[in-house]
């Protein structure tokens, strides 16, 4: 991530970022989604240094313009929602989530506009853009369709605050190859690298799965590789889920928060496997394989799956940027495609055996969910042990336990099945055998407690007037964490915590 001198100075279309496909017909925006002045775009057209545009900046110093960041009312950034997006429920629980997300990283505070003269006004146009700095009075912030979810939202405030593009930086082709031949001649500025007069990278080093970096099909033509890693166990660029470490480093840098947030961060409590043979896909498949003989592959993933209404927030291990598998429904998959991914074969064995994994498996379009089935392959053949059809009933993960006795060597087979459409995404973390008895899987610790009276949690809040709003959208079956945090007189129940008690499911043989 990386903070501009203007302050101071697997390839699928849908592991892009939504700013990523803005239809910029006019050339208005640069690098995919930042809306320059009129001044800021002649200054990069012509190769000048945007630390002079504003003030009589010297280089990297992007700690001391404080004409451009949100330093004012006590690094207070008001805001106002316009009548275009007020009454979309998942922009406004975007919008919020961002907020928060901003508040639990960094010093800054969001509020609704009273009658301050500098704010950001959020509003629904075509796609998903941002100005970049404090521009003076009002200044816009695009969510168009399907700019809604809440790292798209806390990207385009990222650079309301200031901060550029991860693969701009100017150390950028230590980390990145750039395929040239894959971008349009039309959209190869938008990998432009700044130069160091023009950029504070804030002492921090690359971050791959920084919220600011693009991903590795960005501008490409046909969806080809455009942004390449150079280290070789990036299976990944970029996510949109939240700040990593780094991006929260050079924003309580940048904004002189001296160690302090807005709100506490919260803390997740890492879950650790129990089992005789383990894979929580941390460092890779383990000993598991893809079958070629099968439609597409399971992938790795960290934060969110690409398409939304469909896939966990996060993987269960960790519940932040840890990792899982998954099946992407999105185009070019076609109903009844099958991705099957296997264990090794493991030898025979005269104890009962228990399987353990957690599933993902929901859409907030039922319809449109495939299959999920488990294989035992052993010296009787395959045979189904497990089947779910359809979207599960809530938006989270649930632990699957099964007991089962082979007949000689075995194998596990893990079988997904494309649904009707694109928002059936599958998903598999922290798979466990063991012998005889199945682990007990205890409930994550939450990074906080649902309290209060029955009512909102304080109706002081910002969600409290989304409440209702969201209710009636469904999100307190999809969106049940943070609806029983911040909306449980509309839950109408208490969790016993952020998390709530492990969904088990538990079959014997």
């Amino acid at each position: 991530m990386k903070s501009f001198a203007i302050l101071a100075a697997l390839i699928c279309v849908v592991c892009s970022f939504p700013e990523e496909e803005n239809d910029d017909k006019d050339g208005l925006l640069y690098a995919g989604d930042m809306m320059l002045t009129p001044l800021q775009r002649m200054v990069i057209e012509t190769g000048g240094d945007l630390s002079r545009v504003r003030g009589d900046l010297t280089a990297r110093a992007a700690m001391k313009n404080i004409n451009v960041l949100w330093l004012p009312n006590d690094k207070t950034v008001p805001y106002t929602i316009d009548d275009s997006l007020v009454d979309e429920p998942e922009a406004t629980l975007g919008m919020m989530k961002a907020f928060r997300e901003w508040e639990e990283r960094s010093c800054l505070k969001f509020k609704r506009r009273d009658q301050e003269e500098d704010y950001i006004n959020f509003f629904k146009e075509g796609g998903c853009w941002s100005y970049v700095g404090r521009q003076g009075g009002a200044q816009n912030i695009s969510l168009g369709d399907g700019c809604w979810d809440i790292g798209t939202v806390v990207h385009e405030i990222g650079h309301a605050m200031g901060f550029g593009h991860e693969q701009n930086r100017p150390d950028r082709d230590q980390y990145i190859k750039v395929h040239w031949q894959n971008v349009p001649e039309r959209k190869r500025h938008n990998f432009q690298k700044y130069n160091d007069s023009k950029v504070d990278s804030l002492n921090s080093t690359y971050d791959y799965k920084s919220f600011m970096q693009y991903s590795k099909t960005a501008f490409g033509i046909n969806d080809s590789l455009t942004l390449d890693p150079l280290q070789k166990d990036i299976f990944q660029l970029g996510q949109r889920v939240g700040f990593t470490k780094d991006d929260q480093y050079q924003a309580m840098e940048l904004y002189r928060c001296n160690g302090k947030t807005t709100r506490p961060t919260p803390t997740y409590e890492r879950y650790i496997p129990k089992g005789d043979d383990v894979c929580d896909f941390e460092n890779g498949l383990c000993h598991y394989t893809q079958d070629d003989t099968d439609d597409f592959d399971w992938s790795r993933r960290y934060g969110g799956t690409p398409s939304g209404n469909t896939g966990p927030e996060a993987d269960h291990t960790t519940s932040r940027m840890g990792v899982f598998v998954y099946i992407e429904a999105s185009s070019p998959r076609r109903l009844g495609d099958k991705a099957r991914l296997m264990t090794k074969v493991f030898p025979a064995s005269k104890d009962q055996q228990c399987l353990s994994f957690f599933l993902h498996m929901f859409s907030t379009n039922k319809t449109m969910m495939g299959q999920f089935n488990v294989y035992l392959v052993d010296d009787n053949g395959q045979q189904r042990i497990l089947q779910k059809t359809g979207s599960q009933a809530v938006n989270d993960w649930t632990n699957v336990q099964m007991k089962f006795r082979p007949f000689g060597n075995y194998q596990i087979v893990f079988e997904g099945v494309r649904g009707t459409s694109y928002q059936g995404d599958i998903s598999l973390d922290d798979i466990t055998f063991t012998k005889n008895q199945c682990p007990r899987n205890e409930a994550k610790k939450a990074p906080s407690k649902a309290t209060g009276d029955g009512t909102c949690k304080d109706t002081k809040d910002r969600e409290a007037r989304y409440c209702q709003q969201w209710k009636d959208a469904g999100y307190c079956q999809s969106q049940q964490k943070y609806m029983s945090r911040f909306c449980q007189k509309n839950m109408q129940f208490m969790l016993d915590g952020e998390y709530g008690k492990v969904n088990l499911l538990k079959i014997t043989d």
